[in-house]
């Protein structure tokens, strides 16, 4: 009888039936031939987007209607031009007395539509921004409209209270304009 490799009464496993077993799985973890793996080997769903090295895969590899079609999409450069071509932003100012409310409208030109819109209130520790929203046609306030989509604004409004004792500050509001439908307006 082999000698056992547990202890010298003879139980545990034999030398040689443990070393194939130890060797015939270093030889599999490092030996697998390229190209050995495919779809018969590998089970449904078993390879997930977080298993795949990045840029490994492209179009061509995955089957067709994987893939949304994207042909009527634009990519970035189109899109900016189509959409952002001709954005400009126009600066109004009021100034608030001490003690008192004051507010600043201002409008896109005509051909343009209001995309985004902010106030500076110059003094943030004693100039208190009240309202900051989108004008939408007819001199409608954002606190005018109900929930929902809506047409585009046409410009930006922005009131401020001055909690000062003496001091005047100015109150600047901005709005961002893009040509409507991305033509240029003059």
């Amino acid at each position: 009888m082999p000698r056992n490799l547990a202890n010298p009464n003879g139980q545990g496993l034999p030398r040689y039936s443990v070393l194939p077993v130890v060797a015939a799985s270093a030889l599999a973890a490092v030996a697998l031939p390229r190209n050995s793996v495919g779809t018969k080997q590998i089970k449904n769903k078993a390879v997930t987007g977080a298993k795949v090295r990045n840029h490994t895969l492209g179009a061509v590899k995955l089957r067709s209607g994987v893939l949304p079609d994207i042909s009527d999409y634009y990519t970035k450069a189109q899109a900016n031009n189509r959409y952002l071509r001709g954005t400009i932003t126009r600066v109004a100012s009021n100034s608030v007395p001490a003690g008192a409310s004051a507010d600043v409208k201002i409008l896109c030109p005509d051909g343009y539509q209001a995309t985004g819109g902010g106030v500076d209130s110059h003094a943030p520790d004693v100039l208190f921004v009240t309202s900051s929203s989108p004008i939408y046609a007819g001199d409608v306030r954002l606190r005018d409209v109900t929930g929902g989509n809506h047409v585009a604004a046409v410009g930006w409004y922005a009131s401020a209270f001055n909690s000062g004792l003496t001091a005047v500050f100015p109150l600047k509001v901005a709005v961002i304009c893009s040509p409507i439908g991305g033509t240029l307006a003059p």
